[in-house]
């Protein structure tokens, strides 16, 4: 007869605790307990401790291992700690449920994750449609199915919901256009509306052409600055007086 005792099974490699994603670590570790046929609270709290980085492992360095359920407060612990079905992104996915990009299917997921195990099946697929665009909710709320194939359906909708996004941009655009057209136009007109500029009076053109000296003094200016007008303007006058006899 054969005596030799069983081996028991290799431990399973577990990943770094990553505490954005409490819940699936702790899913990891139960998945490797089971593996491992670790059953006991005291077993499975060892298995979890040991597995924790440095840091983490002082924040549930104080649960005794001959406490009653380590294991299951040593759960509590880090949830507590770092699950954020006890923080503020609960409250926003209860509140203003959104896909932030993801794909319909991954949000769901992600509520699974973060919401009680006993959360009815009504309350994710009412959350679900309402992270949906408006332009697919209807659609994909008109099919009587589970939650995960409509989010699957959602899925699939998803892109049409983008390309119709960018067309409502596209058309708008024209409009935009078309108004800038009608200022330019309205600009137009309101400039051939404008009176024409009017002559420029003779005198005050004749006076422009004098010199400065003849501008200002007249018949007193003792100089005279070419191009300047009085000299022919006097010639004028003298030669229209009418000669003496």
């Amino acid at each position: 007869m054969d005596t030799k005792p069983l081996l028991s099974a290799p431990p399973t490699k577990l990943p770094e605790y990553d505490p954005s994603l409490t819940s699936v670590w702790l899913k990891q570790l139960d998945l490797a307990c089971l593996s491992e046929g670790l059953t006991t609270e005291q077993d499975k709290f060892r298995r979890g401790f040991l597995a924790l980085g440095t840091r983490t492992a002082e924040l549930v360095a104080d649960i005794s291992l001959s406490s009653d359920l380590p294991y299951t407060t040593f759960c509590e612990r880090l949830r507590t700690l770092h699950d954020p079905v006890l923080g503020t992104t609960l409250t926003q996915v209860l509140t203003a449920p959104s896909l932030d990009g993801q794909q319909p299917s991954t949000f769901l997921r992600k509520l699974r994750r973060i919401l009680p195990d006993n959360t009815p099946e009504t309350l994710f697929r009412h959350l679900l449609l309402m992270a949906l665009p408006d332009s697919i909710r209807l659609t994909v709320a008109s099919h009587d199915v589970p939650v995960d194939q409509l989010a699957v359906l959602a899925d699939r909708l998803l892109p049409y919901s983008l390309t119709a996004s960018v067309s409502a941009t596209v058309t708008k655009t024209p409009s935009s256009d078309s108004s800038d057209d009608e200022t330019a136009v309205i600009g137009l007109k309101s400039r051939n509306l404008r009176p024409p500029p009017q002559r420029r009076n003779n005198k005050t053109t004749r006076r422009s052409s004098l010199c400065f000296y003849h501008l200002r003094f007249g018949l007193n200016a003792n100089k005279c600055e070419l191009p300047c007008s009085w000299n022919t303007k006097k010639a004028k006058n003298e030669s229209a007086r009418p000669q003496r006899r």
